[in-house]
């Protein structure tokens, strides 16, 4: 990491609850932590040694990991030249973040000077009742300019992924968060969150809500925030920060072991976990990873609780090549040979292969509610009238893709029945 002889001192608080003393440089980065407060409130991003955070390196980079990486705008995101561009004296994303005295939507951390007196209340954009919504505009929507604009701050400066979001605040409302469709899905991101979400919730698998809208010829998704300000999110990822693998352990026994460190009783966490891979393997998800995965829990109390399922833009395919010569979806290996893609999938959560996946889940699986496909008669035809709206393909090859979706979901559901054999 590199070392910044500039850095002025922080109080990182989690709402109202004083958390650490900690240095950040010019660009964002926490470069010291001088001391801990309150080691239950440390945010899940490190082993801890009997109850306490050590002050040491490994939990300098695992803080870093989850405050620059997790909660902060990626360089590598679609049209991020609206971001690094425009802006011009923005140099790193954790820049942006600290605009935002550290706040994100899905947390209750944010930082304040140390000589500074103000409370959670008076900074958090929860009770913000005016949000100036022309920085948001300019992140999603091509052309939007930032003149005239108001301050720098945006709850979108905390929001990580490759694809351009933002949040839409108003009085006595859920925040909801609004995503723009990308060539790199075939713009079809929108349509997939919301059927994504359809075959979930079928199958009882509790799933955030989407709706789709066209603005300009392009979708866009929209689904109101599982969070508020009493809940927070942590992900798979931080949850394994939590205790060091041991050699030997898979993945997933590391995930489960981590999980009842935190009071998550392993029936609840191989449970949620059973229930994503049933529905990913159906609608074709290749995008579930270690970031949008995990629990909810109670900022005030730290008590753990269910969290819905979301996140299905990289579903059906959609970021496959397609011949329409032989109307087929194509992958390409290391070598540049190109093979169908479908109806296979690549697992990313824990395991290499399907198989691997669903012999983890074999037991908790077994006879529930969520394995049974029946519960998705019909649904191929529900696909097919989601995908025929995405304006920004040409009529003829958005046919022929949407009828090698539909046949691709089709053996999807009876590859997904035969694994749970």
């Amino acid at each position: 990491m590199q070392i910044y002889e500039v850095f002025e001192n922080y109080l990182l608080m989690h709402k109202n609850v004083p958390v650490a003393e900690v240095g950040i440089n010019g660009v964002g980065h926490i470069e010291r932590i001088y001391k801990i407060f309150n080691h239950e409130h440390f945010p899940i991003c490190c082993p801890k040694e009997d109850g306490k955070v050590p002050l040491n390196d490994e939990t300098l980079d695992g803080i870093n990991e989850w405050w620059g990486q997790s909660r902060a705008i990626p360089k590598d995101r679609y049209g991020g030249e609206r971001v690094f561009g425009p802006l011009g004296v923005i140099k790193e994303s954790t820049e942006l973040l600290l605009l935002n005295r550290g706040q994100s939507m899905v947390d209750h951390y944010w930082v304040r000077s140390v000589n500074q007196n103000m409370k959670w209340e008076d900074i958090t954009f929860y009770r913000r009742q005016n949000v100036d919504k022309k920085i948001g505009d300019f992140l999603v929507y091509e052309g939007v300019s930032l003149s005239g604009g108001g301050g720098l701050s945006d709850p979108a400066f905390a929001l990580n992924g490759v694809q351009p979001k933002r949040w839409i605040l108003s009085p006595n409302h859920k925040p909801i968060l609004e995503k723009e469709s990308t060539p790199i899905f075939s713009d079809q991101e929108p349509f997939n969150e919301k059927l994504g979400a359809m075959a979930a919730n079928a199958l009882g698998n509790d799933a955030v809500n989407y709706d789709v809208k066209i603005r300009n010829n392009r979708a866009y998704s929209y689904c109101e925030s599982f969070i508020d300000e009493n809940t927070e999110f942590i992900t798979a990822k931080s949850i394994m920060a939590t205790k060091k693998r041991q050699p030997g352990v898979s993945f997933y026994e590391h995930y489960l072991d981590c999980c009842k460190g935190l009071g998550i009783p392993e029936k609840m966490a191989a449970t949620a976990f059973a229930k994503n891979i049933v529905t990913d393997s159906v609608i074709a998800n290749e995008d579930r990873h270690h970031g949008n995965f995990g629990f909810r829990r109670c900022a005030d109390t730290l008590k753990v609780l269910d969290s819905p399922v979301f996140d299905f833009g990289n579903s059906f395919w959609a970021d496959k090549d397609f011949d329409m010569k032989t109307k087929t979806f194509l992958e390409t290996d290391d070598s540049g040979t190109q093979y169908p893609a479908v109806p296979n999938m690549r697992p990313h959560l824990f395991f290499e292969t399907e198989e691997d996946q669903f012999a983890a889940i074999a037991d908790v699986a077994k006879g529930k509610g969520f394995t049974d496909m029946s519960k998705l008669d019909g649904f191929e035809a529900i696909v097919e009238k989601e995908l025929m709206q995405n304006p920004k393909l040409e009529e003829k090859e958005k046919k022929a893709r949407v009828d090698a979706t539909v046949a691709g979901i089709r053996e999807r559901k009876k590859i997904t029945e035969k694994l749970l054999q």
